[in-house]
Protein backbone atom coordinates (compact mmCIF):
# COMPACT_ATOMS: atom_id res chain seq x y z
CA UNK A 1 0.00 0.00 0.00
CA UNK A 2 1.63 3.37 -0.87
CA UNK A 3 2.30 5.72 1.56
CA UNK A 4 0.10 8.91 2.28
CA UNK A 5 1.86 12.08 0.97
CA UNK A 6 3.19 14.22 3.78
CA UNK A 7 1.11 17.53 3.52
CA UNK A 8 3.98 20.78 2.23
CA UNK A 9 5.16 22.33 4.72
CA UNK A 10 3.92 25.92 5.28
CA UNK A 11 6.89 28.31 4.46
CA UNK A 12 7.44 30.71 7.56
CA UNK A 13 9.64 33.49 7.80
CA UNK A 14 12.46 32.32 9.40
CA UNK A 15 12.68 29.81 6.10
CA UNK A 16 12.53 33.08 4.09
CA UNK A 17 15.22 34.61 6.32
CA UNK A 18 17.71 31.47 5.96
CA UNK A 19 17.44 31.31 1.99
CA UNK A 20 17.95 35.03 1.63
CA UNK A 21 20.33 35.12 4.09
CA UNK A 22 18.48 37.89 6.42
CA UNK A 23 17.06 37.82 10.25
CA UNK A 24 13.58 37.18 10.40
CA UNK A 25 13.48 40.68 11.73
CA UNK A 26 14.32 42.07 8.44
CA UNK A 27 11.79 39.83 6.91
CA UNK A 28 8.86 40.97 9.19
CA UNK A 29 9.89 44.66 8.20
CA UNK A 30 9.89 43.48 4.57
CA UNK A 31 6.49 42.12 4.65
CA UNK A 32 5.13 45.03 6.65
CA UNK A 33 6.41 47.46 4.24
CA UNK A 34 8.80 49.22 7.00
CA UNK A 35 11.37 52.12 5.51
CA UNK A 36 14.46 51.28 7.28
CA UNK A 37 15.41 48.19 5.04
CA UNK A 38 18.14 48.92 2.22
CA UNK A 39 16.43 48.64 -1.15
CA UNK A 40 18.49 46.08 -2.61
CA UNK A 41 18.13 43.79 0.62
CA UNK A 42 14.22 44.86 0.37
CA UNK A 43 14.64 43.54 -3.03
CA UNK A 44 16.29 40.37 -2.23
CA UNK A 45 13.75 39.52 0.36
CA UNK A 46 10.35 40.18 -1.77
CA UNK A 47 12.28 37.77 -4.49
CA UNK A 48 12.60 34.90 -1.97
CA UNK A 49 9.25 35.46 -0.49
CA UNK A 50 7.30 35.23 -4.31
CA UNK A 51 9.68 32.39 -5.18
CA UNK A 52 9.16 30.46 -1.84
CA UNK A 53 5.49 31.30 -2.40
CA UNK A 54 5.24 32.86 1.18
CA UNK A 55 1.64 33.65 2.61
CA UNK A 56 1.29 35.48 5.78
CA UNK A 57 -0.30 33.50 8.88
CA UNK A 58 -2.83 36.36 9.44
CA UNK A 59 -4.36 34.53 12.50
CA UNK A 60 -1.25 34.47 14.51
CA UNK A 61 -0.93 38.19 13.57
CA UNK A 62 -4.26 38.86 15.00
CA UNK A 63 -4.29 36.67 17.88
CA UNK A 64 -0.56 38.14 18.79
CA UNK A 65 -3.04 41.68 19.46
CA UNK A 66 -5.54 39.69 20.92
CA UNK A 67 -7.85 39.41 17.96
CA UNK A 68 -9.39 36.95 15.81
CA UNK A 69 -9.35 38.70 12.46
CA UNK A 70 -13.10 37.93 12.14
CA UNK A 71 -16.19 40.26 11.82
CA UNK A 72 -19.60 38.95 11.66
CA UNK A 73 -22.35 39.76 9.53
CA UNK A 74 -25.59 38.91 11.62
CA UNK A 75 -29.20 38.60 10.92
CA UNK A 76 -30.46 36.10 12.67
CA UNK A 77 -33.30 35.52 10.35
CA UNK A 78 -32.20 32.57 8.56
CA UNK A 79 -30.25 32.70 5.74
CA UNK A 80 -33.28 32.65 2.91
CA UNK A 81 -34.05 36.62 4.93
CA UNK A 82 -29.96 36.68 4.15
CA UNK A 83 -29.85 36.28 0.26
CA UNK A 84 -33.41 36.95 -1.12
CA UNK A 85 -33.30 40.46 -0.19
CA UNK A 86 -32.10 42.48 -2.52
CA UNK A 87 -31.56 45.17 -0.62
CA UNK A 88 -29.44 43.48 2.05
CA UNK A 89 -27.34 41.24 -0.95
CA UNK A 90 -26.39 44.96 -2.36
CA UNK A 91 -24.97 45.87 1.24
CA UNK A 92 -23.11 42.57 0.98
CA UNK A 93 -21.56 43.86 -1.90
CA UNK A 94 -20.12 46.63 -0.43
CA UNK A 95 -18.99 44.79 2.75
CA UNK A 96 -17.04 41.99 0.38
CA UNK A 97 -15.67 44.89 -1.25
CA UNK A 98 -13.94 47.05 1.72
CA UNK A 99 -12.82 43.12 3.49
CA UNK A 100 -11.06 42.69 -0.22
CA UNK A 101 -8.71 45.17 1.20
CA UNK A 102 -7.86 44.08 4.29
CA UNK A 103 -7.19 40.61 5.93
CA UNK A 104 -10.11 40.33 7.95
CA UNK A 105 -12.06 37.54 7.19
CA UNK A 106 -15.68 37.28 7.66
CA UNK A 107 -18.31 34.53 9.29
CA UNK A 108 -22.35 34.99 8.38
CA UNK A 109 -24.41 34.73 11.22
CA UNK A 110 -28.14 33.43 10.44
CA UNK A 111 -29.74 32.06 13.61
CA UNK A 112 -29.70 32.98 17.37
CA UNK A 113 -28.55 29.91 18.16
CA UNK A 114 -25.56 30.82 16.06
CA UNK A 115 -25.36 33.89 17.54
CA UNK A 116 -25.28 32.89 20.90
CA UNK A 117 -22.22 30.40 20.27
CA UNK A 118 -20.15 33.70 18.52
CA UNK A 119 -21.00 35.81 21.31
CA UNK A 120 -20.02 33.44 23.85
CA UNK A 121 -16.84 32.24 22.16
CA UNK A 122 -15.72 35.55 21.52
CA UNK A 123 -15.24 34.23 18.18
CA UNK A 124 -14.95 37.89 16.46
CA UNK A 125 -13.43 41.42 16.48
CA UNK A 126 -16.60 43.20 15.36
CA UNK A 127 -20.05 43.04 14.33
CA UNK A 128 -22.30 43.94 11.29
CA UNK A 129 -25.85 43.84 12.44
CA UNK A 130 -29.03 43.50 9.35
CA UNK A 131 -32.93 43.58 10.12
CA UNK A 132 -32.59 44.07 13.69
CA UNK A 133 -35.80 44.08 15.39
CA UNK A 134 -37.71 45.34 18.36
CA UNK A 135 -37.68 42.14 20.34
CA UNK A 136 -34.69 40.42 19.16
CA UNK A 137 -33.51 38.73 22.67
CA UNK A 138 -29.71 39.55 22.21
CA UNK A 139 -29.75 43.06 21.65
CA UNK A 140 -29.28 43.69 25.44
CA UNK A 141 -26.57 41.03 26.04
CA UNK A 142 -24.64 42.61 23.05
CA UNK A 143 -25.40 46.08 24.06
CA UNK A 144 -23.53 45.04 27.50
CA UNK A 145 -20.23 43.46 25.62
CA UNK A 146 -17.13 45.28 24.79
CA UNK A 147 -17.26 43.78 20.89
CA UNK A 148 -17.75 47.06 18.58
CA UNK A 149 -20.89 46.74 16.49
CA UNK A 150 -22.45 48.50 13.32
CA UNK A 151 -26.17 48.26 13.12
CA UNK A 152 -27.24 49.05 9.11
CA UNK A 153 -30.66 50.09 9.00
CA UNK A 154 -33.26 51.04 11.55
CA UNK A 155 -32.32 51.61 15.56
CA UNK A 156 -33.52 53.36 18.68
CA UNK A 157 -31.62 56.34 19.35
CA UNK A 158 -29.96 55.74 22.93
CA UNK A 159 -27.44 52.79 22.42
CA UNK A 160 -23.82 51.86 22.83
CA UNK A 161 -23.58 50.87 19.25
CA UNK A 162 -22.61 52.63 15.83
CA UNK A 163 -25.89 53.47 13.72
CA UNK A 164 -25.46 53.50 10.12
CA UNK A 165 -28.78 53.79 8.61
CA UNK A 166 -31.10 55.62 5.41
CA UNK A 167 -32.56 58.69 5.69
CA UNK A 168 -36.34 57.00 5.84
CA UNK A 169 -37.93 60.27 6.82
CA UNK A 170 -37.02 61.89 4.25
CA UNK A 171 -37.83 58.94 1.68
CA UNK A 172 -41.05 59.13 2.97
CA UNK A 173 -41.40 62.75 3.02
CA UNK A 174 -39.99 62.82 -0.92
CA UNK A 175 -42.69 60.18 -2.02
CA UNK A 176 -45.79 61.91 -0.64
CA UNK A 177 -44.50 65.55 -1.84
CA UNK A 178 -44.06 63.81 -5.14
CA UNK A 179 -47.43 62.69 -5.01
CA UNK A 180 -48.81 66.22 -3.81
CA UNK A 181 -47.10 67.89 -6.64
CA UNK A 182 -48.74 65.73 -9.72
CA UNK A 183 -52.12 66.35 -7.59
CA UNK A 184 -53.19 63.80 -5.49
CA UNK A 185 -55.54 64.36 -2.83
CA UNK A 186 -56.19 60.74 -1.56
CA UNK A 187 -52.99 58.65 -0.84
CA UNK A 188 -52.38 55.62 0.67
CA UNK A 189 -49.80 53.87 2.64
CA UNK A 190 -48.22 50.41 2.84
CA UNK A 191 -45.51 49.49 5.29
CA UNK A 192 -43.66 46.63 6.56
CA UNK A 193 -44.25 45.14 9.73
CA UNK A 194 -44.37 47.19 13.36
CA UNK A 195 -41.68 44.75 15.28
CA UNK A 196 -39.07 46.83 12.79
CA UNK A 197 -37.38 50.11 14.74
CA UNK A 198 -38.32 52.05 11.44
CA UNK A 199 -42.17 51.43 11.13
CA UNK A 200 -42.99 54.19 13.76
CA UNK A 201 -40.46 56.90 12.03
CA UNK A 202 -42.36 55.91 8.50
CA UNK A 203 -45.57 55.88 10.15
CA UNK A 204 -45.11 59.29 11.98
CA UNK A 205 -43.48 60.99 8.84
CA UNK A 206 -46.47 59.91 6.38
CA UNK A 207 -48.89 61.40 8.47
CA UNK A 208 -47.02 64.59 9.57
CA UNK A 209 -46.34 64.94 6.24
CA UNK A 210 -50.01 64.31 4.70
CA UNK A 211 -51.36 66.95 7.21
CA UNK A 212 -48.83 69.30 6.41
CA UNK A 213 -49.86 69.28 2.39
CA UNK A 214 -53.56 69.20 3.36
CA UNK A 215 -53.61 65.27 1.89
CA UNK A 216 -56.07 63.18 3.22
CA UNK A 217 -54.94 59.63 4.06
CA UNK A 218 -56.70 56.27 3.17
CA UNK A 219 -56.38 53.31 5.56
CA UNK A 220 -52.70 52.79 6.13
CA UNK A 221 -52.05 48.51 5.20
CA UNK A 222 -49.37 47.22 7.92
CA UNK A 223 -48.06 43.91 5.93
CA UNK A 224 -46.71 41.01 8.35
CA UNK A 225 -43.16 40.77 6.13
CA UNK A 226 -41.52 42.35 2.93
CA UNK A 227 -42.85 39.87 0.40
CA UNK A 228 -44.54 40.81 -3.07
CA UNK A 229 -47.21 38.29 -2.08
CA UNK A 230 -48.87 39.75 1.05
CA UNK A 231 -49.06 43.32 -0.49
CA UNK A 232 -50.73 41.76 -3.38
CA UNK A 233 -53.62 39.93 -1.29
CA UNK A 234 -53.63 43.09 1.31
CA UNK A 235 -54.55 45.28 -1.55
CA UNK A 236 -56.76 42.50 -3.44
CA UNK A 237 -58.67 42.21 -1.02
CA UNK A 238 -59.57 45.97 -0.14
CA UNK A 239 -60.94 45.42 -4.10
CA UNK A 240 -62.84 42.51 -3.23
CA UNK A 241 -64.39 44.20 -0.50
CA UNK A 242 -65.55 47.16 -2.94
CA UNK A 243 -62.91 50.04 -0.47
CA UNK A 244 -63.11 53.09 -1.88
CA UNK A 245 -59.22 53.46 -2.82
CA UNK A 246 -56.66 56.43 -3.01
CA UNK A 247 -55.37 57.74 -5.96
CA UNK A 248 -51.52 56.59 -5.24
CA UNK A 249 -49.92 54.64 -2.63
CA UNK A 250 -46.52 55.27 -1.06
CA UNK A 251 -44.46 52.00 0.16
CA UNK A 252 -41.58 51.90 1.88
CA UNK A 253 -40.64 48.56 0.36
CA UNK A 254 -40.37 48.19 -3.42
CA UNK A 255 -41.09 44.68 -3.17
CA UNK A 256 -44.29 45.46 -1.05
CA UNK A 257 -44.92 48.33 -3.99
CA UNK A 258 -44.24 45.64 -7.29
CA UNK A 259 -47.24 43.62 -5.37
CA UNK A 260 -49.74 46.79 -5.05
CA UNK A 261 -49.07 47.17 -8.75
CA UNK A 262 -49.93 43.56 -9.46
CA UNK A 263 -53.03 43.40 -7.78
CA UNK A 264 -54.57 46.37 -8.91
CA UNK A 265 -53.53 44.92 -12.67
CA UNK A 266 -54.90 41.76 -11.94
CA UNK A 267 -58.21 43.68 -10.71
CA UNK A 268 -58.35 45.21 -14.33
CA UNK A 269 -56.68 49.03 -12.54
CA UNK A 270 -54.16 50.18 -14.69
CA UNK A 271 -50.59 51.62 -13.35
CA UNK A 272 -50.76 54.56 -13.23
CA UNK A 273 -53.64 55.96 -14.69
CA UNK A 274 -55.74 54.46 -11.90
CA UNK A 275 -53.22 54.20 -9.13
CA UNK A 276 -50.06 55.88 -8.41
CA UNK A 277 -47.37 53.79 -6.63
CA UNK A 278 -43.98 55.32 -5.45
CA UNK A 279 -41.86 53.42 -2.88
CA UNK A 280 -38.48 53.23 -1.44
CA UNK A 281 -35.43 51.25 -2.29
CA UNK A 282 -34.21 51.07 -5.84
CA UNK A 283 -34.02 47.41 -6.19
CA UNK A 284 -33.01 46.07 -9.40
CA UNK A 285 -36.30 44.86 -9.95
CA UNK A 286 -37.74 48.26 -9.85
CA UNK A 287 -36.70 49.73 -13.03
CA UNK A 288 -37.92 46.32 -15.00
CA UNK A 289 -41.31 46.27 -13.02
CA UNK A 290 -44.33 46.61 -15.37
CA UNK A 291 -44.34 49.60 -15.10
CA UNK A 292 -41.37 50.64 -14.25
CA UNK A 293 -41.67 52.25 -10.68
CA UNK A 294 -40.71 55.11 -9.18
CA UNK A 295 -38.90 55.01 -5.50
CA UNK A 296 -36.84 56.77 -3.26
CA UNK A 297 -32.96 54.79 -3.69
CA UNK A 298 -28.96 54.96 -2.19
CA UNK A 299 -25.67 53.75 -2.85
CA UNK A 300 -26.48 50.81 -0.79
CA UNK A 301 -23.51 48.78 -1.94
CA UNK A 302 -22.15 51.92 -0.47
CA UNK A 303 -23.67 51.64 2.47
CA UNK A 304 -22.29 48.55 3.06
CA UNK A 305 -18.83 49.80 2.41
CA UNK A 306 -19.01 52.13 5.09
CA UNK A 307 -20.94 50.64 7.53
CA UNK A 308 -17.35 48.17 7.17
CA UNK A 309 -15.18 50.67 7.23
CA UNK A 310 -16.49 52.07 10.27
CA UNK A 311 -16.51 48.57 12.21
CA UNK A 312 -12.83 48.62 11.54
CA UNK A 313 -12.27 51.87 12.86
CA UNK A 314 -13.56 50.69 15.96
CA UNK A 315 -11.86 47.60 16.39
CA UNK A 316 -8.33 49.68 15.76
CA UNK A 317 -9.38 52.06 18.25
CA UNK A 318 -9.64 55.10 15.64
CA UNK A 319 -13.45 55.56 16.34
CA UNK A 320 -14.04 55.15 20.42
CA UNK A 321 -17.83 56.44 20.65
CA UNK A 322 -20.34 55.50 18.89
CA UNK A 323 -21.55 57.38 15.65
CA UNK A 324 -25.05 57.87 14.17
CA UNK A 325 -24.67 58.05 10.25
CA UNK A 326 -28.19 59.26 7.94
CA UNK A 327 -27.64 57.95 4.34
CA UNK A 328 -29.06 60.91 2.17
CA UNK A 329 -31.39 59.29 -0.64
CA UNK A 330 -32.93 60.59 -3.61
CA UNK A 331 -36.15 60.29 -5.58
CA UNK A 332 -35.72 58.09 -9.14
CA UNK A 333 -38.36 59.21 -11.27
CA UNK A 334 -40.16 56.10 -13.53
CA UNK A 335 -43.73 55.52 -14.59
CA UNK A 336 -45.58 53.97 -12.12
CA UNK A 337 -46.91 57.58 -10.62
CA UNK A 338 -49.26 60.14 -12.66
CA UNK A 339 -51.33 62.64 -12.08
CA UNK A 340 -54.82 61.35 -11.24
CA UNK A 341 -57.64 60.26 -13.27
CA UNK A 342 -60.89 61.58 -12.46
CA UNK A 343 -62.43 58.36 -11.14
CA UNK A 344 -63.49 59.38 -8.20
Amino acid sequence: MRARTAEKKRVSIVDVAREAGVSAATVSRVIHEKPVVDAKVRDRVKKVLEEMNYRPHYAARYLSKGRTGYIAVATPRGSQHLFSNPYITRVLEGIGKVLDETSLQLILCTTPVQFKRLMDAHTVDGILLLGVEMNDSYLDDLEKSDIPVVVIGGYKQETHFSVFTPDYAGAVRMGVEHLADLGHQRIGFICGPPNRYKWRLNQTTFEETARRLKIEEVGSIVAPDYEEETAFHCLSRLIEQGARLPTAYISTSDILAIGLMKAAQEHNLSVPEDLSVVSYGDIPGAATAQPPLTTVGGDFVEIGAAATRMVIDMIEGELKEPVSSMIDLHLVLRKSTAPPSNRD
